[in-house]
């Protein structure tokens, strides 16, 4: 993840704030979490009536600005992309940041990556 945005974020991260909540030390950890849980009831603040088992569905509904970048670096997103969607969400409002990021990079990108990775590349 792009050092710039690694940094502020840890320093937001350590401002007290009233949605403060879990902090994971991996992004990985945070966006499998989040994956997994969406296909249950939830739990807690989390309790939903009905499961989602849809990707795009739980993508748009990402909180935390971090996880679509991590997202999009995993699935081999272009570096300065990645830098561009983090540097936008720290010019924006706390709460709209994941927001700003996912304009950078929207579901159907992150459905471009995840295909060009399960298509084999053909020799040059």
């Amino acid at each position: 993840m792009t050092m710039a945005f690694e940094t502020a974020w840890a320093a937001e991260r350590k401002k007290p704030t009233p949605d403060t909540g879990q902090w994971y030390h991996r992004q990985k950890d945070h966006v499998l979490g989040w994956f997994a849980s969406q296909v249950t009831r939830g739990g807690g603040a989390y309790t939903r009536a009905k499961p989602n088992t849809s990707a795009r569905t739980t993508y748009n509904r990402l909180l935390n600005p971090a996880m679509p970048l991590w997202i999009a670096e995993a699935l081999g997103e272009d570096p300065d992309v990645v830098q561009q969607a983090g540097e936008k969400a720290l010019t924006v409002p706390p709460r709209s940041r994941t927001a700003a990021a996912r304009k950078i990079l929207p579901w159907n990108r992150i459905v471009e990556l995840a295909n060009a990775l399960q298509t084999p590349q053909s020799p040059g």
